[in-house]
């Protein structure tokens, strides 16, 4: 067997193990899979010859094609859990990734997140343009304007919004059951009142088993920024995710509460990431001290 039907016959095994014993979702092990065959076939070594030598050489070579350092760091740790399945079916002894040094990850900017007056113009311009009198400009109703407010109303990702069920919420008690996020623990979302009259009024162009069988594109997100006059955040979708737990802590919503909602298992996380006030929630505590002007007499 050449080292290319060897190295498949590995993956798939390892796809079958990552999806049946472990419950890891088949889009989580789809990419798994396609990130140890592109790095395999960059190696050019079979995974029981990878020497940590092999490894510093080929991060070296992904650093000088401007490979961003937080790619490289999540490819060598599906690398990492790859070899930890190989030790456990005893087809290797050692793990070439133990002790690798990895380069720092840059910090960025990170994904963005809306004001409340900025997701107030999307959605008064989106709107607009879906009731336009034009119906080949809304041919599936208001799906933007409805998608974009459900992403912050329940803070989902975008897969997990594309993949949500009707049979997964109750619409009388507002509960919304995640199935496809990425920690599988089907959680509980409450829905305020506000999301349940906006996913009752869908229901009238839905009509498949999914919410959504359609979304709206990246592309097409870009546009109603546009129209709307409204910069583009980085993160695309996820933005929007980031917007309702960030709108929610400058509105006061304890950590505890954002984490729960963010589906985090650490607040730290989600205080870190999430919780960045807009520059006027923090104007006031910056007007408070006052280093010139007159000074109190008698001192």
């Amino acid at each position: 067997m050449n080292r290319e039907n060897k190295l498949f016959a590995l993956c798939d095994n390892y796809e079958i193990d990552l999806v049946l014993r472990l419950s890891l979702s088949k889009s989580h092990a789809r990419k798994s899979i396609s990130t140890l065959k592109f790095v395999f076939r960059q190696l050019n070594v079979d995974p029981e010859f990878v020497t940590r030598k092999h490894l510093v050489a080929w991060i070296r070579d992904q650093a000088h094609s401007d490979i961003g350092t937080k790619t490289i760091r999540n490819r060598v740790s599906t690398l990492r859990a790859f070899y930890a399945w190989l030790i456990e079916c005893e087809i290797v002894h050692g793990d070439p990734t133990t002790g690798l040094r990895l380069p720092k990850a840059k910090t960025g900017p990170g994904c963005g997140a809306y004001s409340l007056l900025e997701i107030k113009r999307l959605l008064a311009s989106t709107k607009q343009w879906e009731t336009n009198g034009d119906s080949r400009r809304s041919p599936w109703g208001p799906l933007r304007s409805t998608f974009y407010q459900f992403l912050i109303h329940t803070c989902l990702r975008l897969g997990e919004a594309k993949a949500q069920a009707w049979r997964d919420i109750d619409l009388e008690k507002g509960i919304l059951v995640t199935t496809q996020d990425k920690s599988r623990r089907n959680d509980l979302i409450p829905l305020s009142r506000e999301v349940v009259e906006l996913l009752l009024e869908w229901k009238r162009y839905s009509l498949g088993e999914r919410v959504f069988q359609k979304v709206p594109s990246h592309h097409t997100l870009r546009k109603d920024l546009e129209r709307a006059g409204v910069k583009p955040a980085n993160g695309g979708f996820h933005a929007f995710r980031k917007t309702g737990i960030t709108l929610r802590a400058n509105l006061g919503v304890p950590h505890r509460e954002l984490a729960k909602l963010a589906r985090h298992l650490d607040p730290n996380l989600t205080a870190e990431i999430y919780d960045r006030p807009e520059v006027d929630v923090l104007r006031p505590a910056a007007e408070i001290l006052k280093l010139t002007g007159v000074e109190a007499s008698g001192s």
